[in-house]
């Protein structure tokens, strides 16, 4: 018997506007199982409330970081000074008579000693690539994040309320620089810094707050300080375990 041989299929090229029209369609089709999300609006980064940790994050890397990433001490310092504590915002914390007795030290040394130590610093570590800024909630709650001065500080509150340490970090790098004692009330932050030696002082019958290691070591679970941060009485600048 013979077979009739058939002419073989041709397939006839697409025409070009049909071939857009099927690459828009599979590419609509992917995009589709990925999920279609609107971009964020640019008011995205900012924090809802004031009071959020994030808002001091914020503030310190419109300010702080900013400026030194310019090289501009000056403003640094100014942008510092913004956050240092007044008698008011320490009576508010401590209450008036604990504010009083330890104000003197912190206005006529611990302050000035930050303001003079803290802008050089902060530069030279933002000019290393250190320019990652976190918050981080003290307490004895989070001993992994809390060194023994935070805990003499919360235990001498008259008025309870959050205490935050701020981090200025290379990204991807475990230590970097600690700064300590940052509170919000009457509607800004501040840092009491490294007030918690004479809050001690202010105290002198109160008892070590239970947890406390001695003074200058970790808390129970805390990671190790290489160096004291800028604040202290001449106590020289340098960097923190997170």
């Amino acid at each position: 018997m013979q077979r009739l041989a058939l002419p073989s299929a041709r397939r006839r090229p697409l025409a070009p506007r049909l071939s857009r029209l099927l690459l828009a369609v599979a590419l609509a089709a992917g995009a589709g199982l990925t999920g279609c999300h609107k971009p964020p609006p640019e008011d995205a980064r900012k924090p809802v409330k004031p009071d959020e940790p994030r808002a001091l994050q914020y503030v310190f890397e419109d300010t702080v970081v900013a400026a030194a990433l310019k090289g501009d001490e000056a403003a640094v310092r100014a942008a510092l000074k913004g956050v240092v504590a007044t008698q008011a915002d320490l009576a508010a914390v401590f209450g008036a008579e604990r504010a009083a007795a330890v104000y003197p030290a912190y206005a006529e040394q611990i302050v000035p000693a930050f303001l003079k130590e803290a802008p050089p610093l902060i530069i030279e570590r933002v000019k290393a690539k250190a320019t990652q800024v976190s918050v981080k909630l003290v307490g004895p709650a989070v001993p992994a994040d809390t060194v023994p001065g935070d805990l003499i500080t919360l235990d001498a509150m008259a008025v309870k309320r959050p205490m935050m340490s701020l981090w200025l970090k290379v990204p991807g790098e475990p230590l970097g620089l600690r700064l300590e004692g940052w509170m919000y009330g009457e509607g800004r932050w501040f840092t009491v810094l490294k007030l918690h030696a004479h809050l001690k002082q202010a105290a002198p019958e109160a008892a070590e707050p239970e947890g406390a290691a001695p003074e200058g070591a970790p808390a129970s679970g805390a990671a190790p300080s290489s160096a004291a941060a800028p604040g202290g009485e001449g106590a020289p600048p340098g960097e923190a375990a997170p």
